[in-house]
């Protein structure tokens, strides 16, 4: 049995729908925020993206990093984005997104 996912979250950030930075919160004292600017470039790209090739439809972006990873996922009124332990297993991901998705 997988253990809650929430142990794999090191950090949550909140973003409007147009990528700004709303909140964040991280779970270490020694965290630089440098995961929060990623996430908002990957917002600004994924707009610009959007408008040129005409995508619709996004639901969540993974980026794999070298010492963690993030999860970025789209809700009705925000992007909500989660930094995650490397070592993070598919299934707490699948987790995240399913709940992430139905709030």
């Amino acid at each position: 049995m997988l253990s809650d996912y929430s142990d794999y979250v090191i950090g949550l950030a909140t973003f409007d729908l147009n990528g700004l930075p709303k909140q964040h919160f991280v779970t270490s004292s020694d965290n630089d925020g440098a995961w929060i600017q990623v996430i908002f470039q990957t917002l600004c790209l994924k707009s610009l993206l959007a408008c040129s090739l005409k995508l619709e439809g996004l639901t969540h972006i993974t980026i794999q990093g070298s010492q963690n990873d993030i999860l970025i996922v789209k809700q009705e009124l925000r992007y909500v984005g989660l930094l995650l332990q490397k070592a993070t297993p598919q299934e707490i991901l699948v987790s995240v997104l399913e709940n992430s998705l139905n709030l």
